[in-house]
């Protein structure tokens, strides 16, 4: 399976962050924080991105979207001086998905786990 990078980078404007954003090919999207997201217990950081959502529809998956997004999502973050991103994946192809970033080396293992499942990841 080849992986699929592709999408359309758009600010989202936002009254929480105006580091938010959202990667889009019309058929998947993905939504983030390019800097200054924060981790529990902890304040925001320039440093530290997340990825908060990616949303693949069931008959465009395991077509590699979801990860092309997040690559694409990941480049945008380095290029802007991101070291660090969050994620919390809640479904089991969320995990999947955060599971193959470590595997194909995009991000590191966990740098941090907060009780409530949310993980700090480099960006590779």
């Amino acid at each position: 399976m080849g992986i699929y990078v592709t999408g359309k980078l758009t600010k989202i404007q936002s009254d929480l962050a105006d580091d938010a954003f959202r990667v889009d090919d019309g058929k998947a999207f993905l939504l983030g924080y390019t800097k200054n997201a924060d981790f529990p217990g902890e304040y925001g950081k320039k440093t530290r991105g997340e990825i908060f959502q990616v949303n693949v529809p069931q008959m465009e998956q395991k077509k590699g979207k979801g990860l092309g997004l997040c690559i694409y999502a990941l480049n945008h973050m380095k290029k802007n001086g991101t070291k660090t991103v969050n994620m919390n994946p809640t479904t089991k192809e969320g995990k999947a998905l955060l599971i193959s970033l470590i595997h194909n080396g995009f991000i590191s293992q966990p740098i941090k786990i907060s009780d409530t499942g949310k993980m700090e990841f480099r960006i590779l």
